[in-house]
């Protein structure tokens, strides 16, 4: 794999992780971090409020948006001279 290709996959790489980090740093509260008590492990489970839940799904199509508009860039400026699937071209 020549250098610009391992470049553009640790770019892409690099990019997908910290958004991951973002989406779990969104989606934590800080209730989650804590140990639960006895007592809330019998209590019933509570539905996440709505607000929550749609905050939640936004925060997921962002990020979802973001890596699509990074590959999308990505391909973009690719070298023409590389077919799909990572062939060279005869140039002669």
């Amino acid at each position: 794999m020549d250098q610009g290709a391992q470049e553009l996959r640790r770019a892409a790489a690099e990019a997908f992780m910290q958004a991951i980090a973002q989406l779990e740093t969104t989606l934590q509260s800080p209730s989650e971090t804590t140990d639960p008590t006895p007592a809330s492990l019998n209590s019933t489970k509570q539905q996440p409020d709505s607000a929550d839940l749609a905050f939640g799904l936004d925060a997921l199509a962002d990020a979802a948006a973001d890596i699509e508009q990074f590959i999308q860039a990505q391909t973009q400026s690719k070298p023409p001279e590389i077919e799909e699937g990572g062939e060279m071209r005869d140039k002669g």
